[in-house]
């Protein structure tokens, strides 16, 4: 691989890491929804259905 395309995806690779921090930290709109009704019910819940995830 020679200097240039070296560059090039060393570059990419830092992008893509960016943007997976940036995203990392993000609260999407379901999680938003969840936040809010806990917020509004003034105690913690539990997940259910989709939102729980695996429960193995």
């Amino acid at each position: 691989m020679n200097t240039r395309k070296r560059r090039e995806k060393l570059q990419s690779i830092a992008e893509f890491r960016a943007e997976a921090r940036k995203r990392a930290v993000e609260i999407i709109p379901s999680q938003m929804h969840f936040l809010r009704g806990a917020l509004e019910n003034e105690r913690e819940l539990e997940p259910a259905g989709p939102m729980a995830g695996y429960r193995g």
